[in-house]
């Protein structure tokens, strides 16, 4: 009858005091082990202050007690938070470019963030326009920085509270990939037996968007040399929401980008994509060595309605084009150049500054298809010459008018021979060959090259010239005998 009556809040609260009270009691030589859905964030917020007059002892306190209010009513159970001004070694960096931090930088601030899920770094400075506060985010397991929050207060007075609104939007929660294969991935979400409300900061659900991290651990359990990476152009959104777990569909530039099962050497998860709203510049550039950048490139995105390619733009003489935020949160962009489709880019606009993609170089085959298109349309002209003046040449042979046909023939001699137009192509093969960068793309320029060849060799063959040049040497004999 009495658990009948406890609040879902309270079962939270008594379920997480349970597993406190369990870890407290292990040893040393147990480490205790808590279920991901039910093992709370511990969380620390870095206060980083400009040297501002306005910006004083009182003020620190109140911004460290509105965000530890703020935090454990709407967090709850689900996060363990630390609110304090930020290590005097610190505070000069987070003042003043959070953009440009490192996950080695901070830790050399405190060796304690080993032990910490997330680091959030919040920076007030005052300007003419009133207070700026800008915060971000540091998930110190996957040493991963999350987009930079940006907000104002026009008064002294709402500094404590739009510090908050910062910080919470700067936390990322994360979600555990227990399983994927090809496009479908499976995701544990971190605390979410402890999450009650969807306005919880550490909520997730379906249309979520999140960025894939994969880590990669010796036999100590820590990171290999380069072994954290965040596959590119890639994202997981939410696709159903069950209990404590979502079913995912992976977005992906790359072929098989998280598939396999996590692991302890191998840690993948997914940290939730919260952009900001502006544009992100896309720069597109040739994948071979030089990456020069590729030029008057069309970028489309498919519809959501009925998938029709809509046109977003082309690439300028930069290779840059900047993508805007759509009407959600990812955006799945086509380049292409000419007909043929290079790359395929999910991208979210505003997550980060500005983003390179490697793609093909293009330029090579769509050069050879002018030039293809142009000496097919050569061939068939001179086909077509050839044919009318065969023609002609010998109704005035059939007429005895042997000096017309012999005028006729010097015509047909003046046009292009099938060797001309042989030469001329494997000259430009031999050219475009030196040029090219793609292996890919020089398979289809080979390609173009062997049509023409077939070509030449169907409608060209033979010698006519000497056919006709044999007929009427005939005629003129029979003349003269």
């Amino acid at each position: 009858m009495m658990n009948a009556m406890f609040s879902p809040l309270l079962r939270t609260l008594v379920l997480a005091g349970c597993l406190g009270a369990w870890a407290v009691g292990a040893t040393a030589a147990e480490e205790p082990v808590v279920a991901y859905q039910y093992s709370p964030y511990k969380v620390r917020v870095w206060i980083g202050f400009s040297q501002r007059p306005e910006l004083t002892s009182s003020l620190m306190r109140s911004l460290i007690k509105k965000i530890a209010n703020r935090g454990d009513s709407l967090a709850h159970a689900a996060w363990r938070l630390e609110v304090e001004p930020a290590p005097a070694s610190a505070r000069g960096p987070i003042s003043l470019d959070l953009e440009q931090l490192t996950y080695e930088q901070m830790l050399a601030c405190d060796e304690t963030l080993v032990a910490i899920d997330k680091l959030i770094l919040l920076s007030v400075d005052a300007d003419a326009q009133g207070f700026l506060l800008r915060a971000r985010e540091l998930d110190t397991r996957m040493q991963y920085f999350g987009p930079l929050a940006t907000r104002r207060a026009a008064d002294i007075r709402l500094v404590p509270e739009e510090g908050y609104r910062a910080s919470a939007w700067a936390f990322s929660p994360v979600g555990k990939v227990e399983k994927a294969k090809g496009k479908s991935a499976t995701l544990r979400i971190r605390a979410g037996g402890l999450i009650l409300r969807p306005e919880n900061p550490a909520a997730m659900d379906v249309g979520s968007v999140l960025a894939p991290v994969i880590r990669r651990n010796n036999r100590y359990g820590k990171p290999r040399k380069n072994g954290i990476t965040a596959p590119p152009w890639t994202y997981i959104v939410g696709q159903e929401h069950i209990r404590t777990r979502l079913e995912c569909l992976v977005m992906s530039g790359v072929r098989s980008p998280i598939s396999g099962r996590s692991g302890r050497k191998t840690e993948k998860v997914g940290i939730l994509v919260r952009p900001p709203s502006g544009t992100t510049q896309l720069r597109l550039v040739a994948r071979k060595t030089p990456h020069g950048p590729l030029v008057g490139y069309d970028i489309y995105e498919k519809a959501a309605q009925d998938g029709k390619p809509l046109y977003v733009g082309r690439t300028d003489w930069r290779g840059v084009l900047d993508i805007g935020q759509g009407d959600t949160t990812m955006r799945v962009l086509y380049v292409k150049n000419g007909d043929r489709l290079l790359a395929r880019l999910p991208l979210v606009p505003g997550e980060r500054a500005s983003v390179e993609a490697q793609v093909p170089n293009d330029d090579e085959r769509l050069a050879v298809v002018g030039f293809v298109t142009g000496l097919q349309s050569s061939i068939v002209d001179l086909v077509a010459q050839r044919e009318v003046l065969a023609v002609r040449i010998r109704k005035e042979i059939a007429k005895s008018q042997l000096d017309k046909a012999q005028k006729l023939m010097e015509k047909f001699r003046a046009l292009p021979t099938p060797d001309d137009l042989s030469r001329k192509l494997e000259q430009q093969r031999s050219l475009r060959r030196q040029e090219a960068t793609d292996k890919r793309s020089q398979e289809r320029v080979d390609k173009l090259y062997g049509e023409t060849r077939a070509l030449l060799a169907k409608y060209l063959s033979g010698n006519m010239a000497a056919t006709l040049s044999a007929e009427l040497l005939k005629a003129k004999q029979a003349k003269s005998g």
